[in-house]
């Protein structure tokens, strides 16, 4: 597989850029608003988080014939056009995506690699494969920008921030209420005061 070209990742993704952003702006809103804000661990934070804007975007995306959906419970993969396949992390201070090493996180960065997940959707496991990442300001109670990352191996190779101004972000706190659903979730996935199930969840994706 060669490397995603950040031109092509751009073109192909891109049009997305603002379905993306909304969701994890949105996401956070809601994670500041939850009765867990201050209280749930930093990886209880990502993957509430991560399944809030997983939520989001597969919902924003269904019946788009051009983004494919490709749900592995805690990997959840978007195939853009059959040419690039994209995910969603939370970036580390380096602004790399943080992944516990498994074998599927490896071969995902490594472009030598074919990714078996995507041919057990019917989908060639060589396309290029990028990553979308946010970042959060040294407190974590603000995202500072979200990215567009490629990685070979552990090596960032190129980045490209979705936002068109790091100042998009400044007042993310304040955003107005209408970027956050009014309504409750028909669904709530953390219900407990434990952080003993998102940690189950998080194995392999945080």
């Amino acid at each position: 597989m060669a490397l995603a070209e950040e031109i092509r990742a751009h073109d192909l993704i891109n049009p997305y850029a603002d379905i993306i952003i909304e969701s994890i702006r949105s996401a956070w809103m809601e994670w500041l608003g939850s009765p867990f804000f201050g209280k749930w661990s930093s990886r209880g934070r990502a993957t509430f988080v991560w399944e809030t804007v997983m939520d989001s975007l597969k919902d924003k995306f269904k019946g788009n014939r051009d983004v494919y959906i490709l749900d592995k419970g805690t990997t959840v993969l978007f195939v853009v056009k059959q040419e690039i396949v994209f995910r969603f992390k939370l970036a580390d201070k380096s602004g790399r995506s943080k992944n516990v090493q498994t074998k599927s996180a490896k071969s995902f960065h490594d472009p030598e690699l074919d990714y078996n997940l995507l041919a057990e959707g019917g989908i060639a496991s060589d396309i290029p494969r990028v990553e979308v990442v946010y970042s959060l300001n040294k407190t974590a109670t603000q995202i500072d920008n979200i990215k567009m990352i490629a990685r070979d191996k552990s090596a960032l190779v190129w980045n490209t921030s979705l936002v068109s101004t790091q100042s998009s972000f400044v007042e993310l706190g304040n955003i107005s209420n209408n970027t956050v659903d009014s309504e409750p979730k028909a669904k709530r996935r953390f219900k407990g005061k434990s952080t003993e199930t998102v940690r189950k969840k998080a194995v392999g994706e945080m």
